[in-house]
Order: C-alpha cells, then structure tokens, then sequence
C-alpha cells in the first residue's frame, strides 16, 4: 500500500556510534549525508548499519514501514560507495537488530531513546539510541520520536502539508489506539 509523504522535513535516521564518531571528530550531523565523509570515517559495515536503519527498518522506529531516502539521495553523488553498501547490505543489515534494537543493548550511558538535531530546512535527525526500541516501552518511544519530528514540521510547513504524511497517521492512530 503507498502512502502520500507530506512535504514536511525529511527524517534521518543515525545510529548512535554514527552520531558519536561524528562529534568526536567535531563534525556537524549533516555530513552523515556526505558520502566522501561516511566513507572516510566510517566502515563499510558503519555505513551499511546506517543505511538498512533508514530504508529497511523504519518500522522498528516509527511503528509503521516509512522508508527515507534521503541517504540513498545523497550517497548516490559517489555510484561506487553507494554500489558498495548496497552489496554489503544483505550480510551486515541483520546485525543492526543486535546492535541497536536488542533490549541488552541499552547502556546507562545513553539514559533516552533519541535526540533529535535540526540543522537545517530540509533534514530532522533523529540519533537513535541502544535497546529503547526493543523493549516493552517501544510504543511509548516511538511516540515521542514521532512528536519530536511532527514539532519541527509544524515549526517548517504547513498544518495542511503536515496532517498529509504518513507520519502523522501515524502518531494520531497511536495516540487515539491507546485513549490518550
């Protein structure tokens, strides 16, 4: 079934080590779109985590398949790394399950489910943290990442362009499905 995406910001996706690399480095979130830095800093495997987070496991994330793009967008400027991850993907796609979405996974460390970050128009990034989305409060995350990113689209469109998007379904079925 396809779903009308509003034109609201488009949601990225980061892993948390992505995230961490990053700032170590004292590099802003959006070069995770740059595919010369992701594929300067960051392993095949890295990159491919990041990857199958926004394409194939949305779900996970948002409660409903809403595959993002916008790497595939950025990262098809380089063919070659882009043909890579794509290759890799099969192999090293399954292990972000274990790596993120593991119960086990959460650290004390990271005592929240995300952040999100909005460096510009176009792009809300969401780093999306160990083991909080795979546990039994992953509706409750869920929700609060969907109104996270629902706040910053009404900051940036329309209500019209925003009630649209299947985000937005999304958050109100939940909150209506649960009587709140």
């Amino acid at each position: 079934m396809a779903f009308y995406r509003g034109k609201i910001k488009s949601p990225v996706l980061v892993p948390f080590w992505i995230r961490l690399t990053l700032d170590k480095l004292g590099l802003p979130i959006l070069e995770a779109l740059n595919p010369q830095t992701v594929s300067k800093h960051f392993s095949l495997e890295d990159a491919a985590h990041m990857f199958a987070l926004n394409v194939q496991y949305t779900k996970q994330v948002f409660g409903i398949d809403y595959p993002i793009e916008t790497l595939r967008q950025h990262w098809a400027q380089d063919e070659q790394f882009l043909q890579r991850i794509e290759a890799v993907l099969p192999t090293h796609a399954p292990t972000l399950v274990d790596r993120l979405f593991m119960p086990e996974a959460k650290l004390t460390l990271f005592p929240k489910a995300f952040a999100i970050d909005d460096p510009c128009r176009e792009y809300t990034f969401a780093t999306i943290y160990p083991g909080y989305f795979g546990d039994a409060q992953t509706p409750n995350h869920q929700n609060l990442l969907l109104d996270a990113i629902l706040r910053l689209a009404y900051a940036n469109s329309t209500y019209d362009e925003v009630s649209k998007d299947e985000l937005y379904g999304q958050y109100f079925k939940r909150l209506f499905s649960q009587g709140t």
